[in-house]
């Protein structure tokens, strides 16, 4: 519940100038939801806790000022997505979101951190799919296999992270991140 817009974009703000030297990095996690504004296409929201499906402009993290204005400030980001690209909204309860609205979201997440040096995305599936919970996990897939890794290796490393997460999920019959 703590995790409302306003609280997100202060923390990445401060977070954000504070890593602004060269050889500083920032890492950006987000867990929950991604959605495309189906009024305002083609926009793409991350949900926190308090976003309002119904007013996305208003209630959500547009992807686009994220990478383009909250962290503007860092001299390198790394940014790990643990969301359904395709997913569910908050607050829908089970209501699926078209699939293209899905591939819309994973598209413009490629486009607009492409666009800015010294971003990298990893993002938990591809824009068509729905980020993986397992319950024998207690997390979802992408989260635990992330902090898998850096229990066994602390390095900041985003190469060797995702080809950790790329097996162990693959190991598991799962999409690739």
């Amino acid at each position: 519940a703590a995790a409302t817009r306003r609280a997100i974009i202060d923390i990445i703000e401060q977070q954000s100038d504070a890593a602004r030297n060269p050889g500083d990095l920032l890492l950006v996690y987000f867990s929950g939801h991604g959605n495309v504004d189906r009024y305002r296409r083609p926009v793409a929201y991350l949900l926190p806790a308090d976003a309002d499906p119904q007013s996305l402009s208003a209630t959500a993290i547009r992807l686009d000022d994220l990478a383009h204005h909250n962290l503007s400030m860092a001299h390198s980001v790394l940014t790990l997505l643990d969301c359904c690209h395709s997913g569910y909204a908050v607050g829908l309860k089970g209501e699926a979101i078209p699939d293209e609205l899905g591939q819309e979201f994973g598209q413009q997440a490629r486009n607009i951190f492409a666009s800015v040096r010294g971003r990298i995305v990893l993002a938990a599936c591809a824009g068509d799919q729905q980020a993986r919970e397992l319950r024998r996990l207690r997390h979802g897939a992408f989260t635990y296999y992330a902090l898998e890794h850096w229990r066994r290796s602390p390095t900041v490393n985003d190469l060797n992270l995702y080809e950790y997460i790329d097996a162990a999920l693959t190991r598991n019959g799962l999409p690739r991140p």
